[in-house]
């Protein structure tokens, strides 16, 4: 699995500027999205976003269209799809309809399911897999009915994206990933719970959570895991060294803000005990601050850090934690 971002992640950024966070956050792909960065027909955006991903050593690991199967015409997905052999991806993420299926009756569902077979033959054209969002409000919003939608378009290059549900509980997220995992491409990695409405939290407090889900995807085809909300980044560790690439990571997002920063990692191995030093270094309108320098030390499998961000003054100063838990 590769471990990636969606540009929608952070619509107020320029093409260029989700390269630079993508490539100093040590991640390998980009979703660029269709609603801000690369909007279908767009030739020019998307051809800088191809050179640009290209030239950083980062392969674009799909195109995240907002095309509504049944809404939007078989010509309108035709120019997504063209969008999309500009990026240099052959996968393309669809929406499912605009009601539950709870909602829907038998001819919208007759009427989705042959719009899809025609899409499916304009993307086979292309050299394109159609994924489904995996989303609320759609068809697609459990498990059971996004198999059936697969099952009865009947198509190979048509299959889902994954992510949680957060109305439910970790279990029957858990379930339902197993349920659709044979046609899942990419997943969406986020961490929110539900209250009556979406809560969302650091990714670093889904680690649990995200492990499992991770360990399932691990049996199936997933080639993506796409961090697609505004928070930080959390990938299953195996070793030490990936735990130091996650604090890489966790650092950059949270500090990503900031115009000018600079990490320094330092590692020393003494048995099986890895003693990590990490400190930023922030150049905010030409007042360098050394914000950093904690020892971190792995014990009992986690790794635990405290970082701050700031501009040199207590009373604005944040304090963050970071807690990883090693495979």
């Amino acid at each position: 699995m590769t471990p990636g971002l969606t540009s929608i992640t952070f619509r107020n950024k320029s093409i260029s500027e989700i390269v630079d966070i993508v490539k100093r956050s040590h991640l390998s792909s980009i979703e660029w999205g269709g609603d801000v960065h690369c909007p279908p027909g767009d030739r020019e955006s998307a051809k800088l976003a191809f050179l640009l991903t290209k030239k950083a050593g980062i392969s674009v690991s799909s195109y995240g269209s907002y095309f509504r199967l049944g809404v939007n015409t078989a010509k309108e997905f035709g120019c997504v799809c063209e969008t999309a052999v500009l990026l240099g991806t052959d996968t393309v993420r669809i929406w499912a309809y605009n009601k539950d299926h709870d909602d829907v009756t038998f001819d919208e569902y007759k009427k989705c399911i042959s719009e899809a077979k025609e899409i499916s033959e304009i993307a086979k054209k292309h050299g394109i897999t159609i994924c489904f969002e995996y989303h609320r409000g759609t068809l697609t919003r459990s498990a059971p009915f996004a198999k059936k939608l697969i099952e009865d378009i009947g198509r190979e290059n048509v299959r889902l994206y994954w992510q949680p549900n957060p109305e439910i509980s970790h279990e029957e997220n858990c379930r339902e990933l197993e349920t659709v995992l044979p046609y899942v491409v990419n997943i969406h990695c986020f961490h929110w719970t539900w209250d009556g409405k979406n809560l969302r939290h650091p990714l670093c407090d889904g680690v649990g959570e995200w492990k499992n889900y991770l360990s399932l995807a691990q049996k199936a085809n997933v080639i993506n895991v796409l961090i697609a909300r505004r928070q930080s980044v959390v990938v299953r560790v195996k070793d030490n060294l990936q735990a130091i690439l996650l604090l890489f990571g966790e650092i950059v997002f949270r500090s990503c803000h900031h115009k000018y920063w600079q990490i320094g990692i330092f590692l020393s191995y003494d048995f099986k005990k890895l003693f990590v030093r990490v400190f930023i270094m922030l150049k905010i309108r030409r007042i360098v601050v050394v914000i950093i320098n904690k020892n971190a030390h792995i014990k009992s499998r986690y790794v635990l850090c405290h970082f701050f961000l700031g501009k040199g003054t207590s009373r604005k100063t944040k304090i963050y934690k970071i807690t990883v838990k090693l495979a």
